[in-house]
């Protein structure tokens, strides 16, 4: 239910348009109740009330699947005297339009959600996606047991819904989300992605995410509260929570419902019981190295939990993350006269993190980077030829060498830095000389 309307008479008018009547038992015995009737104004007729507060409220409600609730209103009538006069009223008005809080994250959301406005509107055609993903939340937050098997659900009451109440996660530490973010990765990791199964029903779902965090407890060396999985204040890693809820949900995309079982199964082939989940050698999750942190820690984690395996020879996941293994796809093409890149005769080469390694291109004259392992977000293209104060970098996506090919000068060889960046700002570098 909304909040309630407030509602003043039109004080443009002469007279009231309405009557008030106090209700009485059968005896005749006055009560507390009194009934409010107004008048119904003719097509194009002054109405005889104004909205002070709630135009929003009501025109979002009239738009919607619910138009035909009632909804409660508040009423400032001058019945038998006059308390509300034209000036009173104005105030009143400016004071609720101007100084009223806007309404809450967490309560827009679920309102929304509830009356299938904005977002959640059946006019828009992401709004399935939206709903589903929520209904999860509800049910994730909701359900004290997981369907069906009479296990205790460790997100019961433990997804934040109420922006007044502390931040809450499951029992077991960690996941600690508002129900806006954890539905926009659902939404995200499965109602919005691609998969290659029907959906499952929220309810299953939500029972999913459950199942799979208590079989990450069970694979986690113990103590929890050391890792980024389970870890309080700096220990713990909301970009490792998110990108591990990420993958859970591509791997329920991919095969379907699991077992709590094979959980525990898939996260023993991964090797999480004998992987460092400290990750004490992350220097950065802000801002920039943020954004490739998650980028990179859903990328690494999706395409574990579906293939089951770590690369070859990276370690563990932890390893992996850092850089280990990472390889970088170079391509390099002729030009025309005019400088086109030509696709007849083109070559690429695998190059790895810690390489030093040399390229013949000749008669090509033109390189970009094609492909990168899952464990390299940003690329940094330096030549070495030039000094750090008068640095000059390439682009990722192709750069002309050769004269009169190229804008600049360049050395033969070109001596290159291919500069990784990795989870947590860890970088390495790939030392590529380019003869032509």
């Amino acid at each position: 239910m909304p909040n309630a309307v407030l509602l003043c008479e039109n004080t443009q008018l002469h007279s009231a348009r309405y009557s008030i009547v106090q209700q009485t038992t059968t005896g005749g015995v006055p009560t507390a109740a009194w009934e409010v009737i107004v008048e119904i104004p003719v097509t194009g007729g002054e109405k005889p009330l104004w909205i002070l507060d709630g135009q929003h409220r009501i025109n979002g409600l009239a738009g919607s699947a619910q138009s035909d609730n009632q909804i409660p209103v508040v009423l400032l009538l001058n019945h038998g005297c006059s308390v509300y006069a034209p000036s009173v009223v104005a105030k009143l008005f400016a004071q609720v339009t101007t100084e009223a809080s806007p309404l809450d994250n967490l309560h827009h959301d679920w309102l929304t959600f509830a009356f299938r406005l904005r977002d959640y509107s059946e006019t828009r055609a992401t709004s399935p996606q939206q709903i589903s993903s929520m209904e999860v939340v509800a049910e994730l937050c909701r359900s004290p047991e997981l369907p069906s098997r009479g296990i205790t659900n460790p997100f019961f009451n433990r997804v934040r819904f109420n922006p007044k109440s502390p931040p809450v996660g499951p029992q077991g530490g960690g996941f600690q989300y508002t129900c806006s973010e954890i539905k926009e990765i659902i939404r995200e990791g499965y109602y919005g992605a691609s998969v290659t199964i029907p959906h499952v029903q929220p309810r299953e779902l939500a029972g999913q995410i459950a199942l799979a965090y208590m079989a990450l407890i069970n694979k986690i060396a113990a103590p929890h509260q050391d890792t980024v999985f389970f870890g309080a204040h700096s220990n713990g890693q909301t970009v490792m929570q998110h990108a591990f809820l990420d993958a859970c949900l591509k791997r329920i995309g991919r095969f379907g419902l699991q077992t709590q079982a094979e959980w525990e199964a898939l996260f023993s082939s991964l090797q999480f019981p004998t992987t460092n989940w400290k990750f004490d050698w992350t220097s950065s999750l802000n801002g920039a190295n943020g954004s490739i942190s998650r980028s990179i820690a859903s990328a690494v984690l999706s395409e574990a939990f579906v293939s089951g395996t770590i690369p070859s020879g990276s370690g563990t996941i932890a390893d992996y993350l850092k850089g280990n293994e990472g390889k970088l796809t170079v391509e390099y093409s002729k030009v025309n006269a005019n400088s086109r890149v030509l696709s007849a005769g083109r070559r690429r080469e695998e190059v790895k993190v810690g390489n030093t390694i040399t390229h013949t291109i000749s008669p090509a004259a033109h390189f970009k980077i094609v492909g990168k392992s899952t464990n390299i977000g940003k690329i940094d293209i330096i030549d070495k030829g030039y000094p750090s104060t008068d640095a000059v970098s390439y682009r990722e996506r192709g750069e002309l060498l050769a004269s009169p090919y190229s804008g600049r000068p360049c050395s033969n060889p070109l001596r290159l830095v291919l500069r990784c960046h990795h989870y947590g700002a860890t970088k390495s570098d790939i030392n590529l000389d380019i003869r032509w």
